[in-house]
């Protein structure tokens, strides 16, 4: 069960998807963890009725799901298909900081650059993925394309399913931080096409280290099933 409780004695049903959301986030619950109404009704100290909302809510924007054999997991997303999800966030966001340009604010250059250094001295790698999300965010949000905003929701959403799966590398952060810089600086200068440039090599590199990832993962999960046919 998951190691931090709200204390108050009530919460409405969107705060609790909320945290639950968070619990995922921080990897309190796993990727296809089985969540159970007992559990979470002792856990938050309320009835049956919320929290069952609560899993509709979650249901309903894809981090949870049901089967009739299993109950409500949490959702994942396979390692193979969070790299294809990178490439098409790629040209999206490519797309975005394409508009945005002309668009943002001296006061959302400011908030660019603080964004990136607490990214940069971020604890966890929970916390990186938050702030990294809020970058991009910003950019989306004032690219002013309101189509693009709702693919980033999807893309947030499978980026933290993935990183339930497979934790954000510490040795990311300081080129994460550099590459982000690079932007911002685009961003201020007003230079369209040097933006575009920097925005799809900062997700070319990331990519590449998600593909590093990948293959580490699938290395090490053929590795526990060689073990157990050894053992057995």
């Amino acid at each position: 069960m998951a190691k931090t409780k709200i204390t108050d004695d009530r919460y409405s049903v969107a705060e609790i998807a909320e945290d639950i959301k968070n619990k995922i986030r921080n990897q309190e619950f796993a990727a296809n963890e089985r969540l159970t109404e007992t559990a979470l009704c002792n856990f938050y100290q309320v009835s049956r009725t919320p929290i069952r909302e609560a899993f509709r809510l979650l249901e309903n924007e894809g981090f949870l799901v049901y089967t009739h054999n299993s109950g409500v997991r949490v959702a994942s997303i396979s390692a193979e298909d969070s790299v294809k999800s990178i490439e098409i966030s790629r040209e999206l966001h490519c797309i975005a900081v394409r508009d945005a340009v002309g668009r943002v604010t001296e006061e959302d250059i400011r908030q660019l650059r603080e964004i990136n250094r607490k990214l940069l001295n971020a604890s966890s790698g929970s916390e990186r993925n938050r702030l990294d999300h809020e970058f991009h965010s910003l950019i989306i949000q004032r690219a002013g394309n309101s189509p693009l905003a709702e693919h980033f929701k999807l893309q947030a959403k499978n980026d933290m399913l993935f990183e339930a799966i497979l934790p954000i590398r510490d040795t990311r952060a300081p080129h994460t931080y550099a590459e982000h810089e690079n932007i911002i600086d685009a961003l201020e200068a007003g230079d369209r096409e040097l933006a575009v440039e920097y925005t799809r090599l900062h997700y070319l590199k990331a990519l590449r280290s998600v593909e590093a990832k990948v293959q580490e993962y699938l290395e090490h999960q053929a590795g526990k099933k060689k073990k157990k046919r050894t053992e057995s």
